[in-house]
């Protein structure tokens, strides 16, 4: 195989037939409308920055309309293969690509991206996701007085062009790893609604006995405490050490600090509730950890099954939210928990029900862990095929 010849530019070594070009060769920038966004339908879709997902698709089932003129409306609608940049704050250059033509305008913290004839625009929207465009884009960025893009500072950002033909190629074979992620995504949709009506069907209306958290024969409440913060450490000495529900996953805690000297301990099975705002989070302790004052725990005994019981408080997290106390920092007590009532079935019906909804959070593990991979092949491919 004859090696492929290579030249050296401003932005690194590129194949030689390969174009060091910047974002103002191929295409226009316009600013965005100034427009308030209301619900009823006038036939004109309003997109804002807050309408684009992290990965650059977008809400059209949720987004407001707005009242615009015809004249209007032909200077700031958008069209098949515009490309919108978000402009303000921490959002800035993050882009979304139109893929199919709508009747919607865009707002005045976004800015479209017309691509000149001879380009593949979505040869430049995957540009955008690449770390070749964002080294520069955080850079340009953060150099503003408010942290920000504009059209200006996009212009000047640089970007590789193959031949058109090796952009349809590229392009080609990233989209067809989109749809595989959408299809993935759409997937782990439908199990989280399944789970949610599920979830109203098992507990909702039910006639079971009524306990209090508070009741010494059915469960133990033990309160966080902080540890000194000499013992806190990153290379894993004593305990995972949780101080709130930032370190809380789906089911499980994510801790990245330790603690060396616990004062108090929560047990693996143990349920880890927030107790300062957001009161009523929570997740499960799938081994022993030190708990600080941001955290209860919740420890079942005899007849009670923990995950059913896990399923059973998030399922009423809003009640458990409107015990707590405190006009500007909500938080909960333990004598706020010993009082709090739940309805508790017989204990082979929690296991029932705890069987049911573990399985489908099982699935929809299985498709985040389809999705993270996915992604990780994407993300690989743009760097050998982007660079």
């Amino acid at each position: 195989m004859t090696p492929q010849k290579l030249k050296q530019t401003e932005i690194g070594t590129i194949p030689e037939d390969w174009e060091s070009k910047k974002l103002e060769d191929v295409g226009l920038f316009r600013y965005g409308y100034t427009a308030t966004s209301i619900q009823e339908d006038t036939g004109v879709k309003y997109i804002r920055i807050t309408d684009i997902s992290e990965n650059g698709s977008i809400d059209w089932e949720n987004m407001p309309f707005c009242k615009i003129s015809n004249e209007e409306f032909e200077k700031y609608k958008i069209n098949e293969g515009d490309i919108l940049f978000a402009r303000i704050g921490a959002t800035a250059g993050k882009t979304c690509y139109i893929e199919s033509k709508k009747d919607a305008a865009f707002a005045s913290y976004l800015i479209r991206f017309q691509v000149k004839h001879g380009t593949n625009s979505k040869f430049i929207y995957f540009f955008t996701q690449s770390s070749l465009y964002w080294s520069q884009a955080l850079r340009l960025r953060e150099g503003q007085l408010k942290k920000g893009l504009n059209a200006n500072t996009l212009a000047e950002i640089e970007i590789l062009l193959p031949s058109e033909l090796e952009q349809n190629t590229i392009v080609n074979i990233l989209s067809t790893i989109d749809l595989r992620i959408d299809i993935v995504e759409r997937e782990r949709r439908i199990i989280e609604r399944l789970k949610v009506g599920i979830m109203r069907e098992l507990f909702e209306g039910k006639e079971w006995k009524i306990v209090k958290l508070g009741d010494e024969n059915l469960f133990e409440l033990i309160m966080g405490q902080s540890p000194p913060s000499s013992s806190y450490n990153r290379e894993g000495k004593g305990l995972p050490f949780l101080q709130g529900n930032a370190e809380f996953g789906p089911i499980y805690p994510n801790p990245t600090v330790y603690c060396s000297k616990p004062l108090k301990v929560a047990k693996s099975d143990d349920i880890l509730i927030s107790v300062r705002a957001p009161v009523g989070e929570l997740n499960i302790a799938d081994k022993d950890c030190c708990i600080g004052r941001g955290i209860g725990a919740i420890r079942a005994k005899s007849g009670i099954n923990h995950i059913f019981l896990f399923y059973y408080l998030k399922f009423i997290n809003r009640k458990i939210n409107s015990i707590a106390g405190g006009s500007t920092f909500k938080a909960v007590t333990k004598s706020q928990l010993e009082r709090f009532e739940i309805n508790i079935p017989l204990l082979q019906e929690q296991e029932k029900i705890a069987e049911i909804l573990s399985n489908l959070d099982k699935k929809l593990s299985i498709q985040q862990f389809k999705k993270s991979k996915l992604d990780t092949i994407k993300k690989g491919l743009m760097n050998d095929l982007l660079s």
